[in-house]
């Protein structure tokens, strides 16, 4: 009776170590997420610019007529949602 004691002991404090690795692993996981996630919004933005300024530069060859609302913006390529 006393090794069958043992065994399940050790089980259940392996199972209780498992949980808890997983449990840090989860809000680790989390924390860098989240603080990761402001850096790709920049990230995304300075993109945006770029490829933004780059359009505005490109139609220095071939002039476009600007609506008003493009002119308001700065950009016909300014993406509206």
């Amino acid at each position: 009776m006393r090794v069958a004691h043992h065994i399940d002991d050790i089980g259940r404090r392996a199972g209780e170590a498992v949980t808890a690795a997983l449990r840090d692993y989860t809000d680790r996981r989390t924390r860098l997420t989240e603080q990761a996630r402001p850096s790709w919004t920049a990230a995304e933005s300075v993109i945006r610019d770029r490829l933004q300024r780059e359009a505005d530069l490109a139609d220095y060859g071939s002039p476009q007529v600007l609506l008003p609302a493009d002119v308001a913006s700065a950009s016909p390529h300014t993406r509206r949602l």
